[in-house]
């Protein structure tokens, strides 16, 4: 739209009113939070009579570690992949949320579901879920997530055309937040985050849940593989494990 004024000491002759209609759309960000590596235990886990495994929906987003031995010396690692639907950059920032209030409401209770009780027998101990990163920024459209990035030898060797990459498509990579489990004891440990997108963004609810045990099956070095962190331990090596 082009407006044009007259200049000083020119003469108006003949002008008539306009009106003109803006139109503008204000768009908020957008996140999208998925759990990479997710667990689900089906049917229940019966861990203990005082540690119960539930396999229920809910309506957060639930991050399970399933089982795992306290003594073992392989990380139990998931991700958090936060990704953008549209172009408006999305600043995010991760907060633990106490469950006591919570629990305090529950003992009110006369009656109370499975589900219910077994969030009265978790602990809330946050220094068991070690989280990479508490806050960032993800700019949109977010790039597909790809779990498995492509060999170096595969890239740019398609049969098929490619678009050329642009110098600042790094910047739009989805935002991975790593979460490893370390339990203490041989108990249900349950924490609660929120997830909060700043500027109007809508927010999310996150649960990381996981079970301490001493059983040697619940080791992850019993798996097949034998990794040693995240790299595979050689053979030789096997014995002083």
């Amino acid at each position: 739209m082009i407006v044009e004024f007259p200049e000083d000491g020119e003469k108006m002759s003949g002008c008539r009113q306009q009106r003109v209609e803006l139109i503008g759309i204000c768009t908020l960000p957008d996140l999208e939070v998925r759990v990479q590596e997710e667990i689900h235990n089906s049917p229940p886990l019966v861990v203990s009579p005082q540690v119960y495994v539930s396999p229920f929906e809910m309506n957060c987003i639930v991050m399970d570690f399933g089982i795992r031995n306290i003594h073992s010396i392989v990380e139990s690692v998931r991700e958090l992949v936060l990704t953008a639907k549209n172009f408006v950059p999305c600043v995010w920032k991760l907060q633990h949320v106490s469950s006591e209030r919570l629990k305090q409401q529950l003992r009110g209770k006369s009656r109370l579901t499975l589900a219910e009780e077994e969030i009265l027998r978790s602990a809330d101990d946050v220094s068991v879920f070690a989280v990479g990163n508490e806050e960032g920024i993800v700019h949109g459209p977010t790039i597909p997530y790809r779990k498995l990035p492509l060999p170096a030898k595969l890239v740019g060797q398609s049969l098929m055309p490619r678009a050329q990459g642009h110098s600042d498509s790094e910047k739009y990579q989805p935002s991975c937040i790593p979460v490893r489990f370390r339990p203490k004891e041989a108990i249900y440990y349950r924490s609660s985050f929120h997830i909060e997108c700043l500027h109007g963004g809508r927010g999310f609810d996150v649960i990381l849940q996981g079970c301490g045990s001493f059983d040697e099956e619940d080791d992850l070095r019993m798996d097949a593989g034998l990794l040693f962190g995240e790299h595979k331990v050689a053979p030789e090596m096997w014995h002083g494990m």
